[in-house]
């Protein structure tokens, strides 16, 4: 989003090509969802404490 662009127009201000500052960004973001998804995976494989829980559907 906003943040994406922002960071396009300093690399472009900082490379010289389009293409370069839009690999960096996009690098950038792809490890950010990387590590999204470790984290989602992390919380989900946790075992709960205290016993189990049911999931009741709205919660």
């Amino acid at each position: 989003g906003l943040l994406g662009a922002i960071g396009v127009d300093v690399m472009r201000g900082l490379t010289l090509t389009d293409a370069t500052a839009f690999g960096v960004v996009f690098l950038a973001e792809a490890t950010l969802f990387l590590a999204a998804a470790a984290l989602a995976v992390r919380v989900i494989e946790r075992p709960v404490l205290g016993g189990t829980h049911q999931i009741v559907p709205g919660e």
